[in-house]
């Protein structure tokens, strides 16, 4: 548990996300840190966008807080003053350097500009960069944190296939990277894998996949798009081949 993150309202706010981040932090994986602003946001948006009643809101703020105690950050208005990035999130600037965060992980990474974050030795990221990054560092325990949210899940509930989908189109990086774990693949016999097709790519008619010019520049789907590795034409047999040019 190395490093520390400032969770911006944004990444707060949705759910899915918000859960894996913290199962994450829940796993030692990183500390987590925010301030009472900002965590006022993520239940007043909840509020006003009928996600919750203000009850499940103030509910969930209490979890929070209970599950980490450590992570409520001091405010200081005169820092926030000198910080010089968008102005609407200069108190987030402000909390992660009061909290001695090394990343501040957000979608709203145009607001946080190097000019401004560099000087303090924060970096930004978004929670797809953040938690692929976690990813790479503890593959067996962010692929054990995203089949347990699915075990967990209930309304919807999901299988894992149509979690990796779902997860797909909020975390791509992390979506396709979680695909590649083993243990993953083996809940989600039912997921999809794909590849890009060039028109010199000859070995492709193997897997009876047209690989002329006018073929490739659009895409097609067979049987070897959604096969299991039990079927000999499914791309799972594919492998890369890295081919030096001279």
């Amino acid at each position: 548990m190395g490093w520390t993150a400032l969770l911006d309202t944004c990444v707060l706010y949705p759910l899915p996300t918000r859960d894996l981040l913290l199962r994450g932090a829940e796993r030692y994986l990183y500390q987590v840190r925010w301030s009472a602003s900002i965590i006022e946001e993520v239940r007043r948006n909840l509020i006003e966008d009928q996600r919750c009643t203000e009850e499940q809101a103030r509910h969930l703020v209490s979890q929070m807080m209970e599950a980490f105690p450590e992570a409520n950050v001091t405010e200081n208005d005169t820092l926030t003053e000198a910080m010089t990035n968008d102005e609407a999130d200069r108190h987030v600037l402000a909390a992660a350097i009061t909290a001695g965060a090394d990343v501040i992980v957000t979608d709203n990474v145009r607001h946080f500009p190097p000019a401004a974050c560099d000087q303090y030795g924060v970096d930004v990221q978004t929670p797809d960069e953040f938690l692929s990054y976690s990813l790479d560092l503890a593959p067996e325990v962010m692929g054990d944190i995203f089949l347990q949210q699915v075990r967990d899940l209930e309304r919807p509930a999901l299988d894992a296939a149509s979690a990796l989908a779902a997860l797909e189109k909020r975390l791509p990086t992390l979506a396709k990277r979680l695909s590649s774990l083993s243990r993953v693949r083996a809940e989600a016999p039912d997921a999809r894998y794909g590849l890009v097709a060039l028109s010199r790519d000859k070995i492709l008619a193997e897997w009876s996949i047209p690989n002329d010019h006018q073929s490739t520049k659009v895409m097609r789907l067979g049987p070897w798009y959604g096969d299991g590795e039990e079927s000999h034409r499914s791309c799972r047999h594919l492998r890369v081949r890295h081919r030096v040019r001279r």
